[in-house]
């Protein structure tokens, strides 16, 4: 795929990302897991071409962000712009990757 998300930072999950996207692809690291990164095949990067980029919020931010959900000032369920089977879980990944404006929040019902 020209696009993987590692949701769950771990070595085996970024071991995974490196070994299946493309060359030239790009992989978002967007989870944070435990440990060190001692295995993985990192030679991967420079030889495919792939950019790797990584994605945290900081917890310091999470009080304001509960006062906010909290004081229903935010219209958060208008952010849920696309609500997909899991069938569709392929044409959400590209809705996000392509950056299409209107796909601001793409949610895959697993159930």
């Amino acid at each position: 795929p020209d696009i993987v998300f590692d949701a769950v930072g771990i070595e085996r999950t970024f071991t995974q990302a490196l070994n299946l996207v493309k060359i030239g692809g790009k992989v978002d690291v967007i989870g944070l897991g435990f440990g060190d990164l001692t295995t993985s095949p990192i030679l991967n990067i420079p030889c495919k071409e792939i950019n790797v980029i990584g994605i945290l919020r900081y917890a310091n931010v999470f009080p304001q962000a509960i006062r906010l959900v909290a004081s229903k000032k935010l219209p958060l369920v208008k952010l849920i712009t696309h609500r997909l089977d899991f069938s569709e879980l392929v044409k959400g990944m590209e809705m996000i990757a392509k950056g299409e404006k209107d796909a601001v929040k793409v949610m895959i019902k697993v159930r």
